[in-house]
């Protein structure tokens, strides 16, 4: 790996961990962070961090697939499944990531605005390079 994709990897788990970190303090009953185990803040950081390396495997899996997908909006609605998908089953294993939802809603969501800040955060780091 790039040099340039360790920084984007850790941004992005950065802004993850950010992200359910404040939805968890603005929304306390609908979003969990923490268990037995992990402290609120090492949960946010461990979910982030899951999220934003199952997301990095997503491009080289769409390549071996042999799947091209040219449009950016396209691509950024694979992430945005991928998001959702991830969330849901880090909130299903809240045992190990210390990460729990209320509904699917709240996945919905949550996936919406981190997609939203990671293609930010692409734009910023490696989007101007292309």
């Amino acid at each position: 790996m790039k040099k340039e994709n360790y920084k984007l990897l850790v941004s992005i788990s950065v802004v993850n961990a950010i992200v359910l970190y404040v939805g968890s303090m603005l929304f306390p009953t609908d979003l969990v962070l923490g268990n037995n185990i992990l402290s609120p803040v090492l949960a946010a950081l461990v979910t982030g961090t899951i999220l934003s390396a199952v997301m990095a495997l997503l491009e080289p899996i769409l390549k071996s697939l042999k799947l091209k997908i040219k449009n950016e909006m396209h691509l950024a609605l694979v992430y945005l499944v991928f998001n959702i998908l991830g969330l849901w089953v880090l909130a299903k294993l809240a045992n190990y990531s210390g990460f729990g939802v209320t509904s699917y809603i709240v996945v919905i969501i949550l996936g919406l605005v981190l997609n939203t800040l990671q293609y930010g955060v692409w734009k910023m780091l490696d989007g101007k390079k292309k």
